[in-house]
């Protein structure tokens, strides 16, 4: 719900229905096998955006995989841009492009420690792995390039394939392969 009120626009019926399946099979000690279809614009991204953001703050790691590097820059550019204050740190792995919106704590006035909002920044692939196995990134937003030799995950606990049908049978149980 806290996420939900992040978002500067509502959510409409269908996608609080959505929602709140996803939510509750989250929850089960099973792995979840969905498909979520609509229309271009029916908000699709941002219920994905919202699951990513549950699996997270559950402390586990999501890899949203989109068959172009123009797609996964899209959605790595929506999710920092709805969910500013995310504090989780999500990232962009595409054969072409490494970028890191990084956990940065700062001390207020007051005491203790907060987050803030940092903004998209260039990373070495290199560094940018040892951050994803390490589990200090929790989005993983990319190309292919998640599920290939060298990416190791530290606790991934939602796989999101945007237009599944555009990558191939191994890349997709390559993908399954991962998170069993």
């Amino acid at each position: 719900t806290q996420i939900i009120q992040q978002l500067p626009f509502q959510l409409t019926n269908s996608q609080k229905e959505t929602l709140n399946e996803i939510t509750k099979d989250l929850s089960e000690p099973r792995p979840m096998n969905r498909l979520l279809q609509g229309d271009v614009g029916s908000g699709k991204t941002v219920i994905a955006a919202i699951a990513a953001l549950i699996t997270a703050k559950n402390n586990a790691q999501t890899a949203f995989m989109a068959p172009t590097e123009v797609l996964a820059s899209q959605h790595f550019r929506t999710l920092t841009k709805i969910f500013p204050s995310f504090n989780g740190g999500i990232a962009l792995l595409t054969a072409g492009k490494t970028e890191i919106v990084p956990i940065k704590e700062v001390e207020p006035p007051t005491g203790g420690s907060t987050s803030q909002v940092i903004s998209p920044s260039k990373i070495s692939k290199a560094k940018l792995l040892k951050e994803i196995s390490a589990g200090n990134v929790k989005i993983i937003i990319g190309t292919h390039a998640v599920i290939q030799k060298g990416v190791s995950f530290a606790n991934l606990g939602l796989a999101i394939v945007d237009e599944q049908h555009r990558f191939g049978v191994s890349q997709r149980a390559a993908l399954t392969k991962i998170y069993n």
